[in-house]
């Protein structure tokens, strides 16, 4: 019998004929979507402190519950097929739980509390001391810095202090049993509108449930007693936000004050990443992205309903100053080369630590089988491969692809670094819109079912070839040998001035 990996470690790459994944990827479609619009009802009829915790912890509640949902359907797909699964049980607790191996869904993260606290407080007391608690009364706090943020304080002369976001939101659990009981349920019919599990889904999403609307509880009753307010000034610059930012968004807006957030990466502007509002706009006054093109396809989104959202979010204004960093890489590009050299900036593995929506990331294994058949094809075709792995991520890329590549840079990623001929990308986040910024030669394959805003593929096709890879009889990503040379062959070298005016201005 074959037995099929559900993660990485427990990838088998000598045998790698026979890797199967038996899953049709339409499966995965509810999750990302319609699953997601009834979290929405379910966080609408919440109101008060309860709306405030499910509105900061949806992101987290909704990626925690699909990749348990996720794996259930992998395990059951895979055994109605035929096989049977294999994986690692220390990298899959969840897997281990579905199964009923583990009695935990998730790791408690906040442990040794005494010694996290007392290190929290002395580096506030420093602060205070330092005078660096506060800005003036022109000037904000900040958390979050990324390149856009920077720019625009640098630009604008803003006053700034880094806010110690622990010594503020450090609460210990509300417990609640009825109400985790009731949003459980309410979890619980949504998913099961759609799929018939055999494994305790429902009672992780319970787990699950506990765990974060508890803490966010308790975490908002910790900051309303502290004296922020005091402090606030013209209210809180960041970028992307986790679940804490998201938190102290509320209470700065709570108070009166502005929220400022700054983009990252670039990318977005070409997808309608549905779920992508969850995490990133929630409690936000403004929103700097890379471009007008950008802000306008944004907002355009949020009104048309292409996004998933609340009603707050149409009041946000959205706005762009351009991106330095990209007119940087501009203005210093340099010439692809005729070398047959290919860099190959590889995307992240997502494990149990750092899942994601079906409809953002292919899932480890398929991933992963589809990099070892590419750079193994790529290399008898002749070709030179630099790979760039993803610094981040549950694996060490480094490891895993080193065997099939000729170099790896471990380095910050500057797309005029390298003397190529091609970079291709099966993922497009940071690195893609760097290297789309330059005058490199640049292919994207496109995996999944990630979701093109068609008005701008155009425009996106005249900078870069891409090929939308689909599946194969057996599950797999399909490896289309003469359409990948085809793309390869047929990108363009950057017109990077129009692709600037367009999308870094």
């Amino acid at each position: 019998m074959i037995n099929i990996p559900l993660d990485i470690p427990s990838f088998d790459q000598k045998n790698i004929k026979d890797f199967r994944w038996p899953v049709s990827y339409d499966e995965y479609d509810y999750l990302s979507y319609g699953f997601v619009d009834n979290a929405l009802k379910i966080l609408e009829n919440q109101n008060g402190d309860i709306k405030i915790a499910l509105t900061c912890k949806l992101s987290d509640i909704l990626i925690d519950i699909c990749h348990v949902a996720r794996q259930a359907i992998e395990i059951q797909s895979i055994k109605n097929a035929g096989f049977d699964i294999i994986y690692c049980e220390k990298s899959s607790t969840r897997v281990n739980y579905l199964l009923g191996k583990n009695s935990i869904v998730l790791r408690n993260t906040r442990k040794n509390l005494f010694k996290k606290n007392l290190l929290i407080y002395l580096q506030y007391l420093k602060r205070v001391l330092s005078n660096t608690t506060s800005p003036t009364a022109h000037g904000y706090h900040a958390m979050g810095f990324n390149y856009l943020m920077k720019e625009w304080i640098e630009a604008e002369n803003i006053d700034t202090a880094n806010i110690l976001v622990d010594f503020y939101i450090n609460g210990a659990p509300v417990k609640n049993e009825k109400l985790c009981n009731d949003i459980s349920h309410m979890f619980n019919n949504a998913l099961r509108n759609r799929y018939d599990f055999k494994y305790p889904v429902d009672s992780a999403i319970k787990e699950i449930i506990s765990h974060h609307l508890e803490q966010a509880l308790g975490d908002i009753d910790f900051i309303k007693r502290s004296k922020l307010n005091r402090s606030l000034r013209k209210g809180l610059v960041s970028g992307t936000p986790k679940y804490k930012g998201r938190l102290l968004s509320w209470y700065v807006q709570d108070q009166g004050k502005k929220v400022i957030r700054y983009a990252h990466g670039g990318e977005r502007v070409f997808y309608k990443d549905y779920v992508w509002p969850i995490a990133e706009l929630p409690y936000c006054s403004e929103y700097f992205l890379h471009s007008q093109t950008e802000a306008n396809k944004v907002a355009e989104r949020i009104g048309n309903g292409d996004y998933a959202t609340t009603p707050e979010m149409k009041n946000i204004q959205f706005k762009s100053r351009g991106s330095d960093k990209h007119q940087r890489i501009c203005k210093n590009s340099v010439e692809p080369e005729k070398n047959k050299t290919l860099v190959y900036v590889s995307g992240v593995y997502l494990g149990d630590i750092a899942p994601n929506f079906p409809a953002f990331k292919v899932p480890d294994s398929p991933y992963f089988d589809f990099q070892i058949r590419l750079l193994k094809f790529l290399r008898n075709e002749g070709w030179h491969i630099i790979i760039k792995p993803h610094p981040k991520g549950v694996y060490n890329p480094t490891e895993l692809l080193q065997p099939y590549a000729d170099e790896v840079i471990i380095a910050p990623f500057n797309p005029n670094m390298f003397k190529a001929e091609i970079f291709l990308f099966d993922f497009a986040g940071t690195a893609f819109f760097d290297t789309l910024a330059s005058k490199q030669r640049t292919t994207l394959l496109n995996l999944g079912n990630r979701p093109f805003d068609k008005s701008e593929y155009t425009n996106l096709e005249k900078r870069c070839s891409i090929y939308n890879c689909g599946f194969d009889e057996y599950g797999r990503i399909d490896l289309n040998k003469d359409a990948i040379l085809q793309a390869i062959k047929s990108a363009p070298k950057g017109k990077s001035i129009d692709f600037i005016e367009r999308y870094a201005k």
